[in-house]
């Protein structure tokens, strides 16, 4: 994994954590309503996961959200730009 890659995973990572704590929920919570395993949100929290499409829309969807928010701010110019200072 190259430091873009591993920058994008922190980045969402941080963002569905932020979304979590905004509604005041554990990990334990997400996790059950998501299907995920507690250790898998706590390693895309953490960026240390690749979560994929599809356990991205099912964290999206547990939070009511979509899964564009978990994404947000992604955009090839402005996350580029932002991380090769």
């Amino acid at each position: 994994m190259n430091d873009e890659e591993a920058a994008v995973l922190r980045h969402v990572g941080l963002t569905i954590k932020a979304e979590r704590a905004r509604r005041d929920w554990t990990q334990e919570k997400l996790a059950h309503d998501s299907g995920l395993s507690v250790s898998q949100i706590a390693r895309m929290e953490r960026g240390l996961r690749d979560a994929g499409v599809t356990r991205i829309v099912r964290v999206a969807w547990a939070l009511g959200i979509d899964p564009a928010v978990l994404l947000g701010g992604l955009s090839l110019h402005n996350f580029r730009n932002r991380n090769r200072r």
